[in-house]
């Protein structure tokens, strides 16, 4: 796994140009704090920010197919805003998470009234089974 984020920089600028525009340029890359298994980054490019996690491949495959999956199935619910996906990739040994920076900001008076409702219409939606079948 590369250690040093900054030389992710050419590999997540690359794949923003495949999956969103040949134009786009990386301005700076900024540690988030994070978890455990992953490290956090914003993405500040020339169209915008973007935000990428990432990780060891060897000791967690497929962890961010699953989880861009998880976050897709929740988008189809249409019931909370959730993060689009952009992509999910390797470059040397480390695997990515892309997707849409969602900012942080002041809540509007009835935030909490607007996310308790969002969170019951996910809760509605329901397979014939338990589970998910993945």
């Amino acid at each position: 796994m590369v250690s040093d984020y900054q030389l992710l920089q050419s590999a997540i600028q690359d794949e923003l140009k495949k999956k969103k525009d040949p134009s786009i340029q990386v301005v700076e890359l900024v540690r988030m704090g994070g978890g455990s298994i992953n490290t956090a980054l914003s993405i500040k490019t020339n169209q915008g920010n973007f935000f990428v996690k990432f990780n060891d491949a060897a000791a967690h495959p497929a962890l961010f197919t699953l989880e861009a999956k998880n976050l897709e199935l929740l988008r189809s619910t249409r019931s909370l805003h959730i993060p689009q996906v952009i992509s999910v990739f390797e470059h040397e040994g480390t695997s990515m998470l892309m997707m849409e920076m969602v900012e942080a900001g002041t809540p509007h008076y009835d935030f909490w009234r607007d996310f308790g409702t969002g969170l019951a219409r996910i809760h509605k939606h329901s397979h014939d089974t338990f589970g998910l079948d993945y």
